[in-house]
């Protein structure tokens, strides 16, 4: 029951994302492929792929954080 109120979190974190970063963030952790492989896919350079991946995750652990503060979730 934790891990899917988390999941649902996680979920409606992303979505805050921009279209781009949500892109990455689904290819890389979700889907699984390799910075490499997400620039090839993309044809966007590899450095552009791990900067919209940092920015992203940065962006989710501020919008966690926030949740968890508001009490959207409990550890």
């Amino acid at each position: 029951m934790v891990w899917q109120e988390k999941k649902t979190q996680i979920e409606m974190a992303v979505q805050h994302l921009s279209a781009e970063q949500q892109k990455m963030v689904d290819l890389f952790y979700f889907k699984g492929h390799t910075h490499e492989v997400i620039a090839e896919m993309c044809d966007i350079p590899l450095g552009t792929v791990k900067s919209r991946i940092r920015l992203a995750l940065k962006k989710l652990k501020t919008s966690l954080h926030e949740m968890q503060e508001r009490g959207a979730y409990d550890d």
